[in-house]
């Protein structure tokens, strides 16, 4: 089971597992399902497949240490090839434990092309767009940022999920490519605090930088289309 190797992993990394059971439903979808083979399928193709979303943060980068991180999560989707309302899709998940986090259950989706996911990061009841606190040895640099920021990551191979495949799209942000930015824009020795009052021109910097360090890869079962991905 996904959820009981998810447990045994290391606690060097934090993860946020969401779950799809998904039903396809072909007498609603116009027409009769795709199959596997390209061939026009059966005029109803009905059963369940399993969809786990992880997003999570390196926890050790060479010199630095995640010892804390959290991001606002306004909208979380899981791209297909279906497009739409068939894709599956959360709004106002809020703060997201990076390093660690409870199951969610996104609902009923239909078996599809699954490579893409986009997340809207913001600032809520929930707290900042993101936070976070990274340890090295010279100090302690924190960072907290509620600017809305968008992020959009593609498998390099999607995966297609018929009825009864289990699959998991794996979100993770690169900790280290943020901390390069951290150093190369500013001291990191003491304690430092990055944010709009205390460094705005610094912080913009940082979150071009978070925005940009995510990515995904995709387990699960066969290997589908990439240019079935692109719908947009």
């Amino acid at each position: 089971m996904h959820w009981e190797r998810a447990q045994l992993r290391s606690c060097a990394r934090g993860t946020l597992y969401v779950f799809c059971a998904a039903t396809l439903l072909g007498a609603c979808s116009g027409g009769p399902a795709d199959t596997d083979d390209g061939g026009s399928g059966s005029d109803a193709e009905v059963g369940s497949a399993r969809l786990f979303i992880e997003v999570s943060a390196e926890r050790e980068e060479d010199e630095v240490t995640l010892a804390t991180g959290r991001t606002g999560l306004a909208e979380l989707r899981a791209r297909n090839d279906r497009g739409g309302d068939l894709e599956p899709r959360l709004e106002a998940v809020g703060s997201v434990d990076l390093t660690a986090s409870d199951p969610i259950d996104v609902g009923d989706v239909i078996p599809a092309t699954y490579g893409r996911v986009t997340m809207r990061l913001e600032a809520g009841d929930w707290g900042p767009a993101f936070q976070l606190e990274l340890v090295h040895a010279g100090g302690t640099v924190t960072v907290e940022s509620r600017d809305g920021l968008n992020v959009d990551v593609r498998c390099e191979v999607p995966i297609r999920l018929a009825p009864g495949d289990d699959g998991e799209l794996r979100v993770e942000l690169d900790t280290g490519e943020v901390w390069s930015t951290i150093a190369m824009t500013g001291p990191v020795d003491g304690e430092v605090r990055i944010d709009a009052e205390s460094d705005p021109s610094r912080l913009a910097g940082v979150e071009a930088a978070f925005a940009g360090a995510w990515s995904v890869s995709c387990e699960g079962g066969v290997e589908g289309s990439a240019e079935a991905l692109e719908t947009e």
